[in-house]
Parts: structure tokens; C-alpha cells; sequence
């Protein structure tokens, strides 16, 4: 399958614009470079505000445009492509997403470039795409190419973050793509690696030496990452929030390589795993020395050490490219025991090449020669996009690992769901109140924790209305919940008593929590409404403190209020609207003398 480079990548950003500074898109996310957005992986709120060199905003692009690209490859599986129908197709699926259910991607399949190209053209909405697609087709019909290497650049926003298209000026940036894809390019040259005492130079491993396994580790991502959450204690303070981490799963081949049951040395039997916002990449790879010798250094697991890009072998001369060892680590040496570098000079454990004849280790970490250029140009373009210096590497033992059993409490989904789950918890009074408890000094904290605890119930049922198929009557819990809530609220409310019709809006909850709120609806909501819209300017630092309450997760100053603010006037222009559609349903009722 065709291969991403610089003339592909242009070809796909001159339909698009460039924006070197974080904007707002058409509706409202946040936006940055060719059309990156949070959800590919790479923060773009860090740039609001900020204009970032123009390099910066080509390589993140072209990180993120080569997973698009590995969808485009999968769509099309065995039919071969052109460079130019892959570009093409690239282009559409950068565009809309939707290149695997495409049915012009069908019909290319089945060889019907006719349909094909008619269904091509389906996508067109809105109009200012079709100028777009029939270039896009004739690149994919015709072979022929669009981009002259020049992309537009939207250089100011307008107050509202938003793209002011006007400042669009035409830059050339071959040179830019051309460097960004130079510095991914596989460095095919390395050196083969080697401890301070070993120099081996052949990359071919004997598939007979039984020195690697016949496949890379088959282990789930899910594994993967609960292992990391299992261990997350570990990690430093203030690395918790990392986008790249490194996973070693110390004997992962021990039922299946050398001595059954025993955690070999000098054999790649060990499993590497690159973990990306988006993505957890899998490599084979050795933990320990290649052989056993008095006071020799094994790594001690579980812990966390820190790498950082450098060189391996300096004592030997001037080194070669590896990640050397950035973070006290604690080891165990051979017949003497545990001992740690902490407070003294590292003991170097670095994480470098391997050779094709050994695991080429004194204690260090290595991946074997057939793999280390992927990893090591994996792991520098993933620390450069994401501005880490340096990266957490958690070491631990196969049999300490995360199982099946810790997935499901433990991993969180990476992406945010296209609606609301609507299995949502309501919240429960765990400690008993009553109306004595407003006005005993501390009307502040309980009232507000109360309000908090309605309004949870009310997005609950939100979130039920969003999601269900269809319509759930009232949860008999929640309705009890509520009621028990708004009898504290309003002291002198016992059981209510109707004096007029129970009409089917005002009661849509029950009789009790419908009796409650009878004749009030309407004035709550349009006080929420009037207090929730002044949040933004009289209490900003409210904004976070309703989110995370809600768990819908939190920003930070004016933003998070806004969002805090939209929230809830949601909720209480519902009220309200509430209680508007009450008002009129009951003077229907009464208008027609009817009782409910």
C-alpha cells in the first residue's frame, strides 16, 4: 500500500487552511494547524491564544494525518491504489470521516470506476465542498494533482476566536513538509547497539537461534493500559497527565520461550509497549542482562524510571542514539541484592538497541535490532509533538500485571461518546436532614448541596430523555429523592394537598413532587436563569466546581464558568418552560371544567 509523504500531505492541507494559534471551528471546538482537534490526540488548548512556529504546526499535522492514513489503507484492504488515488482518498476521509462507509470506496472494490466516481460526487453538502471533491475526483479518476506546494494561512481571529478568512495569505511550504518527513524518515543507518563492553554490528536474527519470538506481543490494549492504571500510584508527581507512556511486561513469553516457567535471560522474551492518546503500539523486547554475573543490575519492578532521548556508549566513544536513563532507579545486583542509585551517580540503565546474537545487555533495556528504528522513531515523534522531554517507563512482572478482571473498573474510554451514557448515577443523601438543618446556621452549605442534588436528578432525566428510544416512566427512587429534598427546601410541606386539576405536565413526575412544585416552577426557572447567567462575571471559579460535581469534566476560569453556566441554565430554563406548558395546559382544564 502507498506510503504518506510531503507531496500527499500538501496536497491534502492545500484544501484546507493553516491557523497557527488555536481558534474556534463552525461549531465551537477548538481548533489548531490543518484542522486538529483534541479528540486526534494532540491538545490543541494549550494554543489558544499562543501562535506557534510554523514547523510545529506541519509535523503535528503530518503525526495526525498518517493515522488517517492507516484507516484509508484498511478501507481498501487488498485493491491496490495509486499514489494519487491514495492521496485523493485521504483527502476525502481528512474531509469527512467517512471513508469506510463510503459506498464509492465499495464500488472501486468491486471495479466500477464509473459508479464510483458518481457516488463520489454525492458528498457535496454544503455547496463551498464541490469545488473540493471535483478536485479531489479528478485526482482520484484522472491523476491529476491540484497542489502547487502552497497552503493558505488564516494569520487573525475576531473576538470570538473564530477564523477571520480575509488575512488568508498563500504560503509556501514545501520546505516545511519536505523537513517533517525527513525527520520521520527511519534512521536505516544506525549503528547496531551495544553495552559499554559488547559492539556487535549484524541486524539479521537467525530465525532458527531461537533468540526472538515468531510474533511481536499479542497483549490487548485494554490489558495494557489497566496495567499502567494499576500501577499509577508509581508515577511521579505531576506525570499523571502525560500523553506517552512506556509499558515493560518483564517475562511475557516465560510459558513459551527457553525454560517453561522461568523468566529467561538473554532472550528477547520480554514484551515493550508504547502507549499514545490514541493508540498502543507493540513491541518485543528484553529487561534483564544478557547473562548472570556477581553484583551485575537487574532492574527491580514494579517502579517507574524516567528516559530521555541521548546517547548510549559514551564511555566507548562518542555514543549512539538512545534514551538514557533520566531518574533515580533501584535494581537488583546478582548475589548481592537491592540497591539504588537515589542520591548518587545513575547507574546508567539505559533502554537502547539490541544485537541480532545477543540481547547486548549489562543490565540495560532492549529491543531487538529489526524493531528499534520503528521504536525509536516512534517514540522521538511522539515526545516532539507533544513537547514531553522525557517519558515514564513502568517495568513489571508478567504475573503482576492487570488481568481481565481490572479492565471493566478501570479503563475509561479515550474518546468522549457522540451522547450522553444513560446509565447515570443518582446521587443519594447519606446523611439524614430535616428542616432544622436550614435554619441552624448552615443554610449556605445545605441548601446548596440540596440544589446541587436536584439538579443532578433533573440532568438525569435529561440524559434519559437524550438517549432512550423510548420514554422511561418517572424512576420511583428519584421521585422519592426529590421530594424529600424539597420538603427541607420549603418547610411546612408535608403531603400537599391539590387544589387544582393534577393535569398531565404539572404531575409528569407524581403527585408529590408535582404538588410541590405546583405554581412554582415558572418563578424558579426564571430566577435560575437570572442568577446562572451572572456566573461567568461574579463567580468564575464557580465554573469548575459544577462540572466536576456533575461529572462532565471541568476547563478553567471564564470558559469553565460558561460552561458551568450554560449547564445550568438548561436545566432551569427547562424548569421554567416547565412550568410555562403547566400553566397553560392547567387553564385549559379549568377553562373546560375537566378534573384529573
Amino acid at each position: 500500500m502507498v506510503a504518506l509523504d510531503y507531496q500527499i500531505a500538501l496536497e491534502v492541507a492545500s484544501h484546507e487552511a493553516i491557523v497557527r494559534q488555536a481558534y474556534k471551528d463552525s461549531v465551537g471546538k477548538w481548533t489548531w494547524s490543518v484542522g486538529i482537534t483534541s479528540a486526534s490526540g494532540h491538545k490543541v488548548e494549550p494554543y489558544i491564544g499562543k501562535t506557534q512556529p510554523m514547523q510545529k504546526c506541519v509535523d503535528a499535522y503530518v503525526n495526525v494525518l498518517e493515522k488517517y492514513a492507516k484507516v484509508v489503507r484498511s478501507a481498501f484492504g487488498n485493491t491496490p491504489l495509486s499514489r494519487e488515488q491514495f492521496a485523493a482518498a485521504l483527502s476525502f476521509h481528512w474531509n469527512t470521516g467517512k471513508i469506510k462507509s463510503a459506498t464509492w470506496v465499495k464500488n472501486v472494490k468491486a471495479g466500477d470506476l464509473e459508479k464510483a466516481r458518481k457516488n463520489f460526487m454525492l458528498y457535496r453538502i454544503p455547496p463551498e465542498i464541490i469545488s473540493r471533491r471535483k478536485k479531489e475526483a479528478a485526482l482520484f479518476f484522472d491523476g491529476k494533482w491540484s497542489n502547487d506546494g502552497t497552503v493558505t494561512e488564516i494569520t487573525k481571529l475576531n473576538n470570538k476566536s473564530q477564523p477571520i478568512f480575509s488575512s488568508g495569505k498563500s504560503r509556501d511550504l514545501k520546505n516545511e513538509f519536505k523537513k517533517a518527513f525527513e525527520s520521520a524518515k527511519l534512521d536505516l543507518t544506525a549503528p547496531a547497539a551495544a553495552d559499554d563492553r559488547e559492539t556487535v554490528s549484524a541486524d539479521a536474527i537467525n530465525p532458527n537461534s531461537g533468540l526472538l519470538p515468531t510474533h511481536r506481543p499479542r497483549q490487548s490494549s485494554a490489558i495494557t493500559l489497566a496495567t499502567l492504571q494499576k500501577y499509577f500510584h508509581l508515577l511521579p508527581e505531576g506525570r499523571k497527565d502525560d500523553a506517552i507512556y512506556v509499558v515493560a511486561i518483564r517475562g511475557y513469553y516465560t510459558d513459551t520461550m527457553g525454560v517453561g516457567g522461568v523468566n529467561d535471560r538473554g532472550l528477547y522474551d520480554d514484551a515493550i509497549f508504547v502507549i499514545e492518546p490514541e493508540a498502543v503500539h507493540n513491541f518485543n523486547g528484553n529487561t534483564d542482562p544478557s547473562r548472570g554475573k556477581h553484583g551485575r543490575a537487574e532492574l527491580k519492578s514494579p517502579q517507574v524510571i524516567l528516559y530521555k532521548p541521548g546517547l548510549h556508549g559514551v564511555s566507548k566513544g562518542k555514543g549512539y542514539p538512545a534514551f538514557r536513563q533520566a531518574s533515580p532507579c533501584v535494581v537488583n545486583r546478582d548475589g548481592i541484592g537491592e540497591d539504588s542509585d537515589a542520591g548518587k551517580s545513575f547507574f546508567w540503565i539505559n533502554l537502547h538497541r539490541g544485537s541480532a546474537t545477543s540481547t547486548s545487555s549489562e543490565g540495560c533495556q532492549t529491543v531487538p535490532p529489526n524493531q528499534w528504528n520503528e521504536f525509536k522513531h516512534l517514540l522521538d515523534s511522539l515526545l516532539k509533538i507533544y513537547e514531553q522531554p522525557d517519558f515514564c517507563y513502568l517495568i513489571v512482572d508478567e504475573n503482576a500485571k492487570a488481568t481481565e478482571q481490572d479492565i471493566a473498573p478501570t479503563i475509561a474510554p479515550s474518546k468522549p461518546t457522540a451522547k450522553p451514557s444513560a446509565e447515570v448515577t443518582i446521587p443519594q443523601i447519606h446523611e439524614p436532614v430535616n428542616s432544622e438543618t436550614i435554619s441552624n446556621g448552615h443554610t449556605n452549605i445545605q441548601t446548596t448541596s440540596l440544589i446541587s442534588k436536584i439538579v443532578q436528578i433533573l440532568i438525569a432525566r435529561r440524559l434519559q430523555t437524550m438517549t432512550d428510544a423510548k420514554p422511561k416512566s418517572p424512576d420511583t427512587s428519584q421521585n422519592q429523592l426529590l421530594l424529600q429534598i424539597l420538603k427541607i427546601l420549603v418547610p411546612g410541606y408535608a403531603n400537599p394537598v391539590a387544589v387544582n386539576p393534577k393535569t398531565p405536565v404539572n404531575y409528569a413526575f407524581g403527585n408529590a413532587v408535582g404538588g410541590l412544585l405546583d405554581g412554582r416552577k415558572t418563578a424558579y426557572g426564571i430566577l435560575g436563569l437570572l442568577a446562572t447567567s451572572l456566573l461567568p462575571v461574579l463567580a468564575p471559579e464557580s465554573g469548575d466546581a459544577i462540572l466536576q460535581a456533575f461529572d462532565l469534566g471541568a476547563s478553567s476560569g471564564q470558559e469553565s464558568a460558561a460552561k458551568g453556566s450554560t449547564l445550568l441554565q438548561s436545566v432551569f430554563g427547562a424548569l421554567g418552560s416547565w412550568g410555562i406548558l403547566g400553566k397553560v395546559e392547567k387553564w385549559i382544564y379549568l377553562a373546560k371544567g375537566l378534573k384529573k
